[in-house]
Order: C-alpha cells, then sequence, then structure tokens
C-alpha cells in the first residue's frame, strides 16, 4: 500500500496539494509543511477530501510537503501512513502583460516575465471573453513565453492567464491582464513589440505609435 503526494497549480490563492492512496480508501488526511527539509513540520489541516489548498504562503520561500492519509486497506484493516516528502517554492512568480496590437489583426501579444527560476518547460495561455465568463479557454501552448492571440472581436474585453510548467512539474499560475479591443483604427495605437533572443528571452521591448492621417 502506498501514499503519494503532489502539487497542483500555485495560484494567487495558494498552493493545491494532492493525495493518491493506493491499495486501500482512505478517510481522513493531515497535510503538514516545514521550511526546511528535515522540519519541524506543521499540522496545517487535516481534511476527508484528497486535496487541501495552502493558502498561508509568503513569497521568496522554500516549502516542503507531505500528507498522512488514514483509513482501510484492501484486507480491511485501518492504516495511518505517511507519504514521501516533497519540495515546493513560492520564490519564483510569473507576470503577465497584454498589449492591443492593430499590426497583426487586431489581437493581443501576450508575455510572460519569469522571476525567480529559469527551468520553464511550457506555457499554458487562457481567456475570458468576448462575452466575459468565469471559465478560462486554453487558447494555445506554446514553449515560448510570448503568445500572440488573433483575431479577436473589435470593441470586445478579454481576460488573460497563463500557466507556467517547470522542468520538475511545478505549475505557476500569473496574474490576470485585461484588454480591450478597439471598434476602429483611428486616434493613438499603442502597439507593442518584442525582440527575442533564440531562448525566447525579451531582449528589447518597444512601443511603437500609429496615429491616422487626417
Amino acid at each position: 500500500m502506498t501514499v503519494t503526494i503532489n502539487a497542483g497549480e500555485i495560484l494567487l490563492s495558494g498552493m493545491i496539494l494532492y493525495a493518491q492512496v493506493s491499495g486501500g480508501t482512505a478517510s481522513e488526511y493531515d497535510w503538514y509543511r516545514a521550511e526546511m527539509p528535515a522540519g519541524p513540520f506543521t499540522l496545517l489541516a487535516t481534511t476527508t477530501a484528497p486535496n487541501y489548498t495552502d493558502k498561508t504562503l509568503t513569497g521568496g520561500k522554500d516549502y516542503w510537503y507531505y500528507v498522512v492519509a488514514r483509513g482501510t486497506d484492501a484486507n480491511g484493516y485501518t492504516f495511518e501512513k505517511p507519504s514521501p516528502v516533497i519540495w515546493r517554492t513560492s520564490k519564483a512568480k510569473v507576470v503577465l502583460s497584454a498589449t492591443y496590437s492593430w499590426f497583426l489583426r487586431h489581437g493581443a501579444l501576450l508575455t510572460a516575465e519569469i522571476e525567480g527560476r529559469e527551468d520553464a518547460k511550457e506555457f499554458v495561455w487562457k481567456r475570458t471573453g468576448p462575452q466575459s465568463t468565469i471559465n478560462y479557454q486554453t487558447v494555445a501552448t506554446t514553449s515560448e513565453d510570448y503568445y500572440y492571440d488573433a483575431p479577436l472581436e473589435r470593441g470586445a474585453a478579454y481576460t488573460y492567464q497563463v500557466i507556467v510548467e517547470f522542468e520538475n512539474g511545478d505549475k505557476i499560475a500569473s496574474n490576470f491582464a485585461d484588454i480591450t479591443i478597439r471598434d476602429s483604427d483611428g486616434g493613438c495605437l499603442n502597439i507593442g513589440f518584442g525582440v527575442y533572443s533564440l531562448f525566447g528571452a525579451a531582449l528589447l521591448p518597444f512601443t511603437l505609435l500609429r496615429r491616422k492621417k487626417k
């Protein structure tokens, strides 16, 4: 019989933890956390569900977690078994920016800036709109830290978020970025561009201003 613990997305609201039991059925889970690999570990919560969100994270720290599952095994005996310890960090942060661009079919230029880590593997770009809903839909998955979403509906408002997955399986959610697509080409348009290296790092972001001729 085994008990494992995994961490899902690191959201703005906290770290999502999951427990899995094979060879038995758990009825309770004790969730523990420490700021050093060997502890001391503090009990965060006891739940009946196999998941827990740690909402007491402090930015810039490393954390170690494990879970103790209690229940009945396949033979009908009660058990109380801990999982291995896993490491997660809140040192990393993902900052998302969205810039309206007339130049490329009235769309949104999205860029993700990662602070505190350099092992990003995948970027999952999510969006709501034009009829704003709570449910975010995935519009693209890339290995680059930028994405151009176009064409978009004129005059519509959109909200974006990007989920970054790292080499060790960590997933960190960015802030939310809002953008409104213009109805026409008139006036002063801010068009965001970026010059990128072969490795996807932004080297020279700048803004081009375009005014409609009278």
